[in-house]
């Protein structure tokens, strides 16, 4: 089947887009690796799917769609990588997904920008992660070459 929204990684952003697509009429589709989720979100109408974007073979099962939002979250209770997680798990979404959806919308929350004052950050705004996790690459040549040498806080005023 085909849905008009895939949500992949469906917490706290996720949630909220499903909900707003979902009050638009929209057919929406969810992952989770949690049973218990899957069962709370089949409760509000979304179609769940249980996988884990570190597992290939469990995103065989994603359907297509018009437009997959890909919201995943690092959970460091699990005990992954941000670079596992960010980098590897959105490597396999897309190459699961490259030929069946229309359009891919990705959320980071990876705080590269650093501004804590309440100002405004655009695409021009300086970029000064204050936190080694500010930077999904860190420890790469490209993570350096994005988020500073120094793999996660940047050094220089531009990122």
């Amino acid at each position: 089947m085909s849905y008009n929204r895939l949500i992949i990684g469906c917490g706290y952003l996720g949630s909220r887009a499903a909900r707003a697509w979902q009050e638009q009429g929209l057919s929406v589709a969810v992952t989770t690796r949690s049973e218990e989720r899957a069962e709370e979100f089949a409760n509000q109408g979304l179609q769940p799917i249980v996988c884990n974007v570190l597992d290939p073979s469990s995103l065989q099962g994603l359907p297509d769609a018009d437009v997959a939002l890909h919201a995943v979250g690092l959970d460091r209770q699990v005990g992954d990588s941000m670079r596992a997680v960010y980098v590897e798990g959105l490597r396999n979404v897309l190459t699961e997904l490259e030929q069946r959806i229309g359009r891919m919308v990705y959320i980071s929350s990876t705080s590269v920008y650093g501004q804590t004052d309440g100002s405004v950050v655009d695409e021009e705004s300086v970029c000064e992660p204050t936190r080694e996790t500010a930077c999904p690459d860190e420890g790469t040549s490209a993570g350096r070459a994005d988020c500073g040498e120094s793999g996660g806080v940047a050094e220089s005023d531009s990122c």
